[in-house]
């Protein structure tokens, strides 16, 4: 089994880490708000203790995902509502449908 801690506190992230039982960090904006601190450098503190292994919960929209990735996330907890959302793009219905229709006109045997 893998521990994740479940906080945006660095002083606790670097206990943990130092004890040698967790194996990642997840936190969200209720969290990170208590710690009253600038995001980034916050974000960048708490990547530096656990060596780049960043862990994002509560993904509730594909942007989220983006930004995630943009702070160089390991990993991300995503519900398959927002997967869905991640594979669907009106360019890409429109450039499905145009190859179906293409499809049909090729000659088959």
């Amino acid at each position: 089994m893998k521990f994740f801690i479940d906080t945006a506190n660095p002083g606790e992230i670097k206990k943990a880490y130092e004890m040698g039982v967790m194996d990642g960090v997840t936190t969200n904006p209720s969290l990170i708000s208590k710690e009253n601190r600038d995001f980034a450098s916050l974000i960048k503190e708490i990547c530096e203790i656990i060596r780049g292994l960043p862990i994002v919960s509560s993904i509730r929209h594909p942007i989220h995902v983006l930004e995630a990735a943009l702070i160089g996330a390991d990993v991300a907890t995503i519900p398959y509502k927002v997967i869905e959302q991640l594979v669907k793009h009106s360019l890409t219905e429109i450039g499905i449908e145009r190859f179906l229709e293409d499809w049909k006109k090729v000659p088959k045997r």
